[in-house]
């Protein structure tokens, strides 16, 4: 580090950052593979196509969307930290921090679809197909993602970088907007 900044003195030693990097890859590849043969399966091979079955490839499409758009701008900001190449972190924060907290939203709720569903099955299981029809299964989903836009919109206009900490950014506070 050429030492140009005033905060890279306290950033961690080269060595961190390509370790890091490593695993950054690490994750995006094994994520993709791995989320893109369980959506190859459930809708190839699987015949058994249930509403837990769409909940399923939900997870695992969002998933995929956490290893194309989480990891590639903190990979693209290590990177550049790593070669001490000046970019422009306010763009890379607002975009990971926005696809970090949106793909997480997006995660948790599918998680959330695929325990309500399974517990229905498990206590009704004589009513749950009146309870959970094919209706309900796609305006879930589709509540889902609304969400999870929304969720989106909101994160990214309210994302700010903090300027004294070279790896950090954060939701502005409401006060702070006033």
């Amino acid at each position: 580090m050429s030492g140009t900044n005033a905060t890279a003195d306290y950033l961690p030693p080269s060595g961190f950052f390509i370790g890091l990097i490593l695993f950054i890859c690490l994750c995006i590849i094994v994520g993709i593979i791995g989320n893109v043969g369980v959506i190859a399966y459930n809708i190839f091979m699987n015949h058994s196509k249930t509403p837990t079955t769409y909940f399923v490839v939900n997870l695992a499409i969002s998933d995929v969307i956490v290893c194309l758009t989480f990891f590639p701008p903190w990979l693209a900001k290590y990177i550049s930290i790593l070669a001490d190449v000046e970019s422009n972190f306010k763009l890379i924060c607002e975009i990971g921090t926005t696809s970090s907290l949106t793909s997480v939203a997006l995660s948790l709720a599918n998680l959330l679809a695929i325990t309500a569903d399974r517990c229905m099955f498990i206590t009704k299981p004589l009513r749950y197909p009146k309870i959970m029809t094919w209706k309900k299964t796609h305006i879930l989903l589709l509540v889902i993602w609304i969400c999870a836009i929304l969720n989106a919109i909101f994160v990214y206009f309210n994302i700010e970088e903090i300027p004294e900490l070279t790896l950090s950014c954060r939701i502005k506070n409401a006060q702070q907007q006033l």
